[in-house]
């Protein structure tokens, strides 16, 4: 699918969590704020880089989990009125790729609308 841009988003993080399948790591806090973007939780990898990662891929046991599938938290810069191809939706979000770009990120839903 494609998406218009409605709304700028900056990616405004000096180092993106990344993480792989199989990785053990540090749960911290529930995302409260926004209601529709639920379901992300506050992690932290072995290298001590945090970020939000969506409760489903996560299998948590105390304050560790096991990542279940790889993921980063890396945010897409866009400008209003770009195109974007949509990957993935997860929990309000959108893993998408810009048009005649290699670049892959994150965009919030709601900056976004859908084109033929």
């Amino acid at each position: 699918m494609k998406y218009k841009v409605l709304q700028p988003h900056q990616f405004n993080k000096d180092i993106p969590l990344k993480i792989k399948k199989g990785d053990i790591i540090f749960v911290g806090e529930k995302y409260s704020g926004n209601d529709n973007w639920k379901d992300w939780i506050k992690c932290t990898n072995q290298e001590n880089v945090s970020g939000w990662v969506p409760v489903h891929i996560l299998k948590i046991k105390n304050s560790l989990a096991t990542v279940l599938k790889d993921y980063d938290d890396i945010e897409l810069n866009v400008n209003k009125d770009e195109i974007v191809v949509g990957e993935e939706i997860v929990n309000g979000w959108l893993r998408c790729k810009k048009i005649n770009e290699n670049k892959v990120g994150w965009i919030p839903l709601e900056n976004l609308k859908e084109i033929n």
